[in-house]
């Protein structure tokens, strides 16, 4: 058990890694172009959704059991909050450097992603909680 928490830990520092480089590099000397339409939502803003909807999976497996300890019912909630901190710094870091800029509507993107994915990891955890106690 010890083994997978710390993996959890190890890939969730990873997935904070790439993310911050995501967020924070500049594509523009790269072939990188996302002005395009997917169903038709800017490129940007799915890449956006994409990027932070396994915040709160990879958090909560890296982090679920201490914050149970910690914050008991309000783990979940305390989980979306640092998923909306998390979002709303890398986004506010982006104005620190001269080639990103801070968008709303991105913002609003990460946020969403966000919010589904701690509603997916409470539904989960309670199935897994009555399938398979203990283990997650």
């Amino acid at each position: 058990m010890k083994t997978t928490k710390f993996l959890f830990r190890i890939l969730f520092a990873l997935y904070i890694s790439i993310l911050l480089f995501l967020s924070l590099y500049s594509f523009k000397e790269t072939q990188v172009n996302l002005s395009f339409k997917i169903l038709g939502l800017d490129a940007d803003k799915v890449i956006h959704f994409i990027m932070y909807l396994p915040f709160p999976f990879s958090a909560w497996f890296a982090f679920g059991g201490i914050m149970k300890n910690s914050f008991g019912r309000y783990s979940k909630l305390v989980l979306f909050v640092s998923g909306l901190a998390v979002a709303s710094l890398t986004e506010l870091l982006q104005n620190t450097t001269s080639y990103r800029y801070s968008d709303f509507y991105d913002l609003l993107a990460n946020y969403f992603a966000i919010f589904l994915g701690t509603i997916l990891v409470l539904i989960i955890d309670r199935y897994a909680n009555n399938v398979w106690p203990g283990r997650l």
